[in-house]
């Protein structure tokens, strides 16, 4: 997976993440871990079930801090961590940058530097 395939991935992710919130009736959330590593879980009740954790390639750096979270309410609106304000998600590899914005309403807007 390269960089632009990566980008497309967390994305899409974002997205799929609001879909299942809504579908499901459910809060979902996209927490980021340590590394390149992200998962999707759903709520369950005061726990949460991991749908599946996604790995970026080695050479891939992501922006965010271990324990962030994008979580998506029944309705399908986020809340994200404090800060930055906007919440955005920097993903890199050498010289080359995407920023990743995702809004309140699950859309996402992918920006190169």
């Amino acid at each position: 997976m390269g960089l632009e395939q990566s980008v497309a991935k967390v994305s899409q992710d974002i997205q799929k993440c609001r879909s299942l919130a809504i579908s499901r009736s459910r809060s979902c959330r996209l927490k980021f871990q340590s590394g390149n590593r992200y998962s999707v879980a759903l709520s369950a009740g005061a726990n949460w079930n991991n749908q599946y954790t996604v790995s970026l390639p080695a050479n891939i750096r992501g922006s965010w801090q271990t324990g962030d979270a994008i979580t998506f309410n029944s309705r399908g609106y986020a809340s994200f961590p404090a800060t930055p304000n906007p919440y955005v998600i920097t993903i890199t590899k050498g010289n080359d940058t995407y920023v990743i914005v995702p809004t309140m309403v699950g859309a996402v807007r992918v920006v190169k530097r």
